[in-house]
């Protein structure tokens, strides 16, 4: 029976904009140099990238694992990989002990900043984030804070700018969570 394979791969930004999956970079000693990709047959440093594990499920489909920015971390979940497709492979059923993710309702975080913003600012700044996080629970349609990602934030400029908000007000609000 054939081993499963898993490569290890780097995402990363190149001046053209691209954000290509490349091959990492390897040291003599056989160890990943951290953030370091091979680009058109050369080494080069690459302080965005991040490392994203591809291997065919066993249905068959492609699969992009992300798996941070550690490079021995990512090493790990690769040999980890390995070992779980083959043990699939061979009819073992893998149990996954880690355990779920708790989730963070996105109530709890926006309720928890609102009242550090009551004790600490004016309350023209309170109705202000009020406000605004109002408007970005109501945009996202998320129920946890582990969902959010881009689309999200888009979305609630999306929503700013349907109500007929400056360009700088979008901006400052997006700034002000930002930090």
């Amino acid at each position: 029976m054939k081993a499963p394979v898993v490569r290890l791969k780097i995402r990363v930004r190149l001046p053209d904009g691209s954000r290509p999956f490349l091959d990492p970079v390897f040291s003599g000693n056989g160890k990943l140099k951290p953030l370091y990709a091979v680009v058109d047959g050369t080494p080069e440093h690459h302080p965005e990238g991040s490392s994203f594990l591809r291997y065919a499920a066993p249905d068959g489909k492609r699969v992009w694992d992300p798996v941070g920015n550690d490079p021995q971390l990512a090493l790990v979940e690769k040999q980890k990989r390995e070992k779980v497709l083959g043990a699939q492979a061979v009819g073992v059923e893998v149990v996954d002990d880690a355990p779920a993710p708790d989730r963070t309702i996105l109530s709890e975080p926006i309720e928890e900043y609102l009242g550090e913003v009551k004790d600490a600012k004016a309350k023209k700044t309170l109705l202000a984030c009020t406000l605004a996080l109002n408007l970005f629970a109501g945009a996202v349609k998320r129920e946890s804070l582990e969902e959010i990602d881009r689309k999200d934030v888009l979305a609630f400029i999306r929503a700013m700018r349907e109500e007929k908000l400056s360009p700088r007000t979008i901006a400052e609000r997006i700034l002000r969570f930002a930090k």
